[in-house]
């Protein structure tokens, strides 16, 4: 049984493999690929293992790897980097944590972009901070109202 999970993994990994990355269980998550239902599992993985993220997260979005903050053994933040964009929008460089900034390229990629190219026709460029997204409560706009406008304004630049 260990020699045919040996070749199999092999076999996996080989550059000629005729399994497509997506598929592929011994590949790394890419997030420009398309979503099968090995990609939660990908995801996991990566969310799992600080180096792993920060090497997809390079392709993926802009990213610096600082310091991870550590108050005790149950308090910090693992895996710490400085995200400046998630893909193709750019926001205000946040600190958060690699598994975040996954979670939110993936999220942009598959769910935000396509979504305001259906709404807009255009793609999202940057991201606007909470601050400005809750300013537009006080305007009485309905929550889908809000989040049209944010895209675009977004989309145009303007914010």
């Amino acid at each position: 049984m260990a020699t045919i999970t040996l070749v199999g993994s092999e076999f996996l990994r080989h550059p000629d493999a005729l399994v497509p990355q997506r598929w592929n269980v011994c590949e790394p998550l890419s997030v420009s690929e398309p979503i099968t239902s090995i990609t939660g599992w990908k995801l996991d993985w990566a969310t799992n293992d600080p180096q792993l993220c920060a090497d997809i997260m390079q392709s993926a979005g802009r990213i610096s790897v600082i310091t991870d903050i550590v108050v005790d053994e149950n308090c910090g933040i693992e895996g710490r980097i400085r995200l400046r964009s998630a893909g193709r929008a750019t926001l205000d460089p946040i600190e958060t944590s690699c598994a975040t900034a996954l979670r939110l390229a993936m999220w942009e990629h598959h769910g935000i972009q396509p979504a305001a190219r259906e709404i807009l026709g255009s793609d999202v460029k940057k991201y606007a901070t909470l601050d400005r997204i809750i300013a537009a409560q006080s305007q009485g706009l309905s929550v889908r109202a809000r989040i049209i406008q944010r895209l675009q304004l977004i989309s145009q630049g303007l914010i």
